[in-house]
C-alpha cells in the first residue's frame, strides 16, 4: 500500500480540515466542483479499470476513515476503481468554500452532518457521476454506508441517472425510527422545539448539542413531510426506494445495533418494496454497523455480485 502525504497549504490552498494532514491513498486526492459552486473532495484510487464504484460515507463520516477505504485493494484489483467521496455533509462540522459564481461571491459555510441540507446531497453526487463520466469510465456503481444509502438511493431516485449501473447498500438505517428510539420521552418536546425555530426562521440554531444538530438538519430526520426521514423507515411505504428499477444489493451485520428491527426482517421488508428486477440481500453472521473485521467478505460478495450485472 502506497501513501503520500500531502500537506494542505501546498495542495489544499486555504481549505481547511482536521487533522491539517491528509493521508492519500495509491492515486490522487481529486478536488471539484459541483453545480452551486460548492467544492468537493474525494480520492480515485485506480488501476485504470473501465468501471467505477462511488463510496459515499453515513452521518458525521468521511472517506477517509471508511468501510470504503478498508476495502479499496478488493475493489481495484476484482475490477472496479473506487472514488472516495466527501459530500458536503461529512464529519460532524466542516468547513465548505464555495467558489464564486454567477449572483455570488467566493464564500465560506459551515456543514458538515450537523448542519447540511440533505436534498443538497443530489448536487455532489451527480456532479462526482459526471466527474468520473469526464474521466471515461462505462459505468458507475453508487455504494452508500448507512445514511449514506439514503443519499444514493435519493439520487438515482431524481436523476434516474442511466450511467449507473447499481447500487450497493450497506446497512441502511432508519434515521427515524432510531431517534425516536434513543431520545425517548424527550422527543416529542424536541419535535415541538424545531417546529418552533424553522418557523420563526431560526433552522440553524442548534438544537441538539450532543450530535450539533441544527433545527432544520433535525427536521430533515423527524418530519415524514421530509424525504430523508421517509427513505428508510421501515415501517412506511418507502416509496423513493420502490421506485428504483437498476440492481439493488443490500447488506446487514446480524449484530448491528443501528437497526430497530432484526437485519431479517428489514431485509424481508426491503424485498418486499423493491421494483428492481435483480435485489438481492446478504445478512453477515456476527458483523455490526460498520462491518468491521469483515470488509474482504463483503467486498468480496460486491465485486462477485457486480460482475454479473451487464
Amino acid at each position: 500500500m502506497r501513501i503520500n502525504i500531502i500537506r494542505e497549504a501546498e495542495s489544499l490552498g486555504d481549505w481547511e480540515m482536521t487533522p491539517r494532514i491528509i493521508r492519500q491513498v495509491e492515486n490522487n486526492l481529486i478536488e471539484f466542483l459541483a453545480k452551486d459552486g460548492c467544492q468537493l473532495h474525494g480520492s480515485l484510487v485506480s488501476k485504470k479499470n473501465k468501471k467505477a464504484v462511488i463510496f459515499i460515507p453515513g452521518m458525521g463520516g468521511n472517506f477517509y476513515r471508511s468501510i470504503g477505504l478498508r476495502m479499496y485493494k478488493k475493489f481495484i484489483n476484482g475490477g472496479f476503481d473506487l472514488f472516495l467521496l466527501n459530500t458536503r455533509g461529512h464529519d460532524t462540522i466542516a468547513k465548505v468554500i464555495f467558489e464564486k459564481t454567477r449572483n455570488k461571491n467566493r464564500r465560506v459555510k459551515f456543514l458538515g452532518t450537523g448542519l447540511e441540507k440533505f436534498e443538497e446531497s443530489f448536487y455532489d453526487i451527480k456532479a462526482t457521476v459526471d466527474l468520473l463520466d469526464k474521466l471515461r469510465y462505462k459505468k458507475t456503481v453508487l455504494m452508500g454506508h448507512s445514511s449514506g444509502c439514503h443519499k444514493a438511493i435519493y439520487y438515482q431516485y431524481k436523476a434516474n441517472d442511466k450511467r449507473i449501473l447499481a447500487l450497493v447498500l450497506l446497512a441502511p438505517s432508519d434515521d427515524y425510527n432510531l431517534e425516536i428510539k434513543r431520545l425517548g420521552n424527550k422527543w416529542v418536546n424536541i419535535v415541538k422545539k424545531t417546529k418552533k425555530l424553522i418557523k420563526k426562521k431560526k433552522g440553524d440554531t442548534i438544537i441538539l448539542p450532543e450530535e450539533y444538530f441544527s433545527a432544520q438538519r433535525f427536521d430533515s430526520i423527524s418530519n415524514l413531510n421530509r424525504v430523508e426521514s421517509r427513505l428508510f423507515n421501515y415501517d412506511k411505504n418507502l416509496k423513493e426506494f420502490s421506485m428504483i428499477r437498476k440492481p439493488i444489493l443490500v447488506i446487514f451485520g446480524s449484530k448491528d445495533k443501528g437497526l430497530t428491527k432484526s437485519a431479517a426482517e428489514h431485509l424481508k421488508i426491503l424485498k418486499s418494496r423493491t421494483s428492481s428486477k435483480k435485489f438481492d440481500g446478504l445478512i453477515v453472521k456476527n458483523a455490526d454497523h460498520g462491518f468491521k473485521d469483515y470488509e474482504d467478505k463483503i467486498a468480496n460478495k460486491i465485486i462477485s455480485w457486480l460482475r454479473r450485472i451487464k
